[in-house]
């Protein structure tokens, strides 16, 4: 995924989720055709509501983690055959986060969370930096 502002990534993640609607709704339609099986019985096998097999062959939404496993399983394929892409679909840029929380029990830490599209490099410089932090702790710490 290119690396965009916050209205570049909510159209790239726009564009992202009905490319999967797409897939998930071709891969049902053939398994249905092959299987012979009716839409309403592959939400009953896969413990979905009944109009949800409907929903995704009609590109309308896309289910969330528990029910693509569920349904996965139901159709005897892995959820990455459903979804190839879906850690990716599964990522709502209009809740991306960044917060910094300060520790009552340890002074001078912090714990961070960071949930925000960025370049690659960003992320690479990120990480690396909580590394080095992780290991100049060890080392304080005589691990």
């Amino acid at each position: 995924m290119e690396t965009l502002g916050a209205d570049g990534a909510h159209s790239v993640s726009a564009r992202v989720r009905e490319q999967a609607k797409a897939h998930l709704s071709r891969k049902v339609n053939t398994w249905l055709m092959d299987s012979r099986v009716l839409p309403a019985e592959l939400a009953r096998k896969a413990g979905l509501p009944r109009d949800s097999i409907s929903r995704y062959v009609l590109k309308k939404s896309l289910p969330t983690e528990e029910n693509l496993r569920a349904l996965a399983k139901a159709m005897g394929c892995e959820p990455s055959d459903l979804i190839p892409n879906r850690s990716e679909v599964l990522v709502d840029p209009d809740n991306s986060t960044l917060e910094m929380v300060m520790s009552n029990e340890q002074p001078g830490k912090a714990w961070l969370r960071v949930h925000q599209l960025m370049s690659v490099e960003t992320a690479q410089k990120i990480i690396a930096l909580l590394q080095a932090d992780r290991v100049a702790a060890d080392r304080k710490s005589g691990r």
